[in-house]
């Protein structure tokens, strides 16, 4: 199996995982804050990272030298891909639990929701001071992409020599 698909298929049980996880606290807490959602892309980054080890150790034991910047390319575009889509993921689980009395019920299925976010009400947290933030499906994603492609730049960069 290539690193890659490897990388691939951890990430996708990562957001998998991520999406049951969010999907279990939501349902058992509404007072924690929407911000904490952005969290949950640390399972799939970590499954494209596994990927991205093997695929290294696999290029230090090869008798060939090999370019890694194209296959690192490969790593951060899967991990901002997978970290965008489990933030819309999320999203939809806990809006769709958090403001299911305010979601007219023929737009209450899961799937109808995963197409249509615009259905959902934006995620609204209130801070001490009073004022409030809202957090639509496009910020949510948004979000997700840009902090998943720092991170995976920085986990795939190459190490300082000593």
């Amino acid at each position: 199996m290539r690193p890659w698909v490897l990388g691939l298929a951890l990430g996708l049980v990562g957001v998998l995982l991520s999406s049951l996880l969010i999907w279990w606290l939501a349902s058992s807490d509404t007072s924690f804050s929407s911000r904490w959602l952005t969290v949950s892309i640390l399972l799939p980054l970590g499954g494209v990272y596994l990927g991205w080890e093997k695929e290294r150790k696999a290029e230090a034991g090869s008798p060939q030298e090999q370019n890694p910047g194209g296959s690192r390319v490969i790593y951060i575009v899967l991990g901002t891909l997978l970290a965008g889509l489990t933030q819309y993921l999320t999203f939809i689980v806990a809006s769709g639990i958090w403001n299911a009395d305010m979601i007219d019920p023929s737009h209450s299925g899961f799937f109808y929701q995963l197409f249509h976010p615009d259905s959902l009400p934006s995620l609204s947290d209130t801070r001490s001071g009073g004022s409030s933030t809202e957090s639509g499906w496009v910020g949510m994603t948004l979000i997700g992409v840009f902090v998943g492609g720092f991170v995976m730049v920085y986990l795939t960069r190459k190490p300082k020599t000593q």
